[in-house]
């Protein structure tokens, strides 16, 4: 059994069949729901998101960031569907969630906290990085060269910043573009 666990709450998937287990949590994205050919799942401080068979991903719980990926800041409380491409694994930080995608891409949405702004809403391409093999954990991945790059939501980034900064060989700080 593949376990992940998240704030207040642990998720299995079984095998062989590939359904997931939910204990703990109650409500905000703990709760159980029926889904089968599941073969990832990421949580969040009050949101899931799982990765099933197909490359698809699903998301439910807390929306109040946009770190469901629906386009809206509404709770869902079963899971719903997230529009990308095909799909390799997904990782998720308290109020977002990012995706790597066949293309090699990463996707990120949530952690949207200016009124107003709709950007992170829907998931959005990290600009500036590809190449991608595997994520490390949340903002964290590594490229088909080896090297590791390291990426922070746009919430945290100075208002004048442009682009990655090569920091002790790693790149860090890409930002998250339009959808």
């Amino acid at each position: 059994m593949d376990i992940a666990a998240g704030h207040r709450r642990v998720y299995g998937i079984t095998e062989p069949d590939r359904r997931l287990r939910c204990w703990g949590g109650g409500n905000r994205g703990g709760h159980e729901v029926d889904l089968s050919d599941v073969v990832g799942a990421a949580m969040g401080e009050l949101h899931t998101c799982v990765l099933d068979g197909k490359g698809s991903v699903l998301c439910w719980g807390n929306n109040d960031r946009g770190q469901l990926g629906d386009g809206s800041r509404t709770y869902r409380a079963q899971p719903t569907p997230v529009d990308l491409p095909t799909v390799l694994a997904i990782e998720a930080r308290p109020d977002s969630t990012c995706a790597l995608l066949e293309s090699g891409t990463v996707s990120c949405w949530g952690a949207n906290t200016v009124p107003g702004d709709t950007r992170r809403l829907r998931p959005s391409i990290v600009l500036e990085l590809d190449d991608v093999e595997q994520l490390l954990g949340p903002g964290r991945a590594q490229r088909t060269d080896g090297s590791i790059v390291e990426w922070k939501p746009v919430d945290h980034l100075p208002a004048d910043f442009t682009g990655p900064n090569l920091v002790a060989g790693k790149s860090s700080g890409y930002t998250v573009g339009p959808a």
